[in-house]
């Protein structure tokens, strides 16, 4: 029996549009120094660079707050992935605009056609 898709392989290139941003999807790592201070670093997961996505902001999570000892900019965007990526957690970060977003949260979509994620970033 042939399996089906939702999308057929050859109209992928039709929907290329709904995805115009390009995000990317960065793991934390831990390294002491030579003096036993730890240091954070962030790399690129490999096979999760450059995914094709679409960005909405929320706006009713977006606005300011107080932070000693400034007050800050809380931006959330929810984020859909072309494609399914179970591996992206909420311990990773993305990439988007040359900025950095905490995900807040990875939620399972139907059918396994796309990634949906809440980020947020504080400015």
């Amino acid at each position: 029996m042939r399996q089906s898709a939702i999308v057929h392989p050859y109209l992928l290139h039709e929907i290329a549009d709904l995805f115009p941003e390009s995000v990317t999807i960065q793991e934390k790592s831990v390294v002491r120094d030579a003096y036993g201070a730890e240091m954070v670093t962030w790399a690129d997961i490999p096979g999760l660079e450059d995914l094709p996505a679409a960005v909405e902001p929320v706006e009713q999570a977006s606005g300011e707050e107080d932070r000693a000892p400034r007050r800050v900019t809380v931006n959330e965007f929810t984020v859909a992935i072309a494609g399914y990526y179970p591996a992206i957690r909420a311990v990773h970060r993305l990439r988007l605009w040359e900025r950095t977003f905490e995900i807040v949260a990875a939620i399972p979509a139907p059918f396994r056609v796309y990634t949906h994620l809440v980020v947020r970033e504080v400015v």
